[in-house]
């Protein structure tokens, strides 16, 4: 990308100017530190709520770094961060699967994101990589079937389940397509769960749950999962690559939850759960969950959506990501496991 900002001698004028929504959060702090070593010349500007929980690379003391600190949530807030941009990298969002979240999903995901659109229309910023999320592309609950980009996922089946994230993630994905149809050069990536150094929540309760034992079975389904340093090397091959449009799934390995199970445990030298949930047991376990959460004042801690989503295949095909990105995932699920654990230990967040 680089060449875009060279003078007629052939050096580099500068580097391009880049904002990252959602900069200090566990994928963007990856990101932003893939882009300093891509495009050593970047100005780079992070826009986010909030300071890094963690600062994983020492961003904070990069001279070629600005931050704003701004809720995606208010225009007004965060309209003049987007003057002088060459591109914006769109990380921000809300993950929660809980139904009491359901405002927040549509104000932070959906809002946020057609706030974003407005102030890059505004100043004419030319390119959008959107980072959302494979829940934007559904599933079809068939382990032997992956979908691809070009699945089309009945979203009545989201509606009438309540599953507020996907939803979210999905309108939000609606709206920048269209500004593609309307000539905007965007990007729009859906990137697995990602495991890793650095994660404070999702990854991390999932850990601490295995190593305390209180993980006791198996659940039917599967998912697709990934180290975060992949991802973000996927948004880095964007970026060096020219990539203008597109959508693109950034998938790692599919495995079984037995298996993620069992390579967890194997990770933290634990045994891994022996008992199998049966998958017909997934209506009575999903109402169950229902009920709880509608009968709860509080947030639990497993929600109707994940219960669901526990009985379901969530596979991805990347096929479309590594022939036309050049990019390839390099680091493996039981790696990636042990790094995040290393991490966790290492900074006190595990048990030794």
């Amino acid at each position: 990308m680089e060449e875009e900002f060279r003078t007629q001698s052939g050096e580099a004028a500068r580097g391009p100017a880049v904002l990252i929504t959602g900069g200090h959060g566990f994928l963007g702090q990856y990101v932003v530190w893939a882009l300093l070593e891509e495009f050593p010349r970047a100005v780079l500007t992070i826009l986010d709520k909030q300071g890094p929980a963690i600062d994983l690379f020492g961003l904070s003391e990069r001279p070629e770094i600005s931050t704003v600190l701004a809720d995606i949530t208010s225009y007004t807030a965060i309209e003049s961060a987007f003057a002088g941009k060459d591109a914006v990298i769109h990380l921000a969002g809300l993950v929660t699967t809980s139904r009491k979240d359901r405002k927040s999903l549509l104000a932070v995901n959906v809002e946020g994101t057609l706030n974003i659109l407005r102030a890059i229309a505004v100043h004419h910023v030319l390119r959008l990589v959107h980072v959302s999320s494979v829940a934007a592309v559904g599933y079809n609950g068939n382990g032997a079937q992956p979908v691809d980009e070009d699945f089309a996922f009945d979203w009545r089946i989201a509606r009438r389940r309540k599953k507020f994230y996907m939803l979210t993630k999905h309108l939000a994905d609606e709206a920048v397509l269209q500004r593609m149809e309307e000539g905007l050069d965007a990007v729009v990536l859906h990137p697995s769960l990602m495991f890793g150094p650095g994660d404070l929540s999702n990854s991390a309760r999932f850990i601490r749950a295995m190593q305390q034992g209180r993980i006791a079975f198996n659940m039917p389904g599967g998912m697709s999962v990934m180290h975060v340093r992949d991802a973000a090397e996927g948004i880095r091959a964007v970026m060096k690559n020219g990539v203008r449009r597109g959508r693109y799934l950034l998938s790692g390995d599919n495995h079984t939850f037995r298996d993620i199970n069992r390579i967890t445990a194997e990770g933290l030298g634990v045994r891994a759960p022996r008992w199998n949930v049966p998958r017909a047991a997934g209506p009575l376990l999903y109402q169950l969950a229902r009920f709880l959460e509608a009968a709860s004042p509080k947030k639990i801690e497993i929600s109707a959506e994940d219960v669901d989503n526990l009985f379901r295949f969530r596979y991805c095909d990347n096929s479309r990501a590594l022939k036309d990105l050049q990019w390839r995932p390099s680091v493996s699920f039981p790696e990636t496991i042990r790094e995040t654990v290393d991490w966790l230990k290492t900074h006190g967040l595990l048990e030794e």
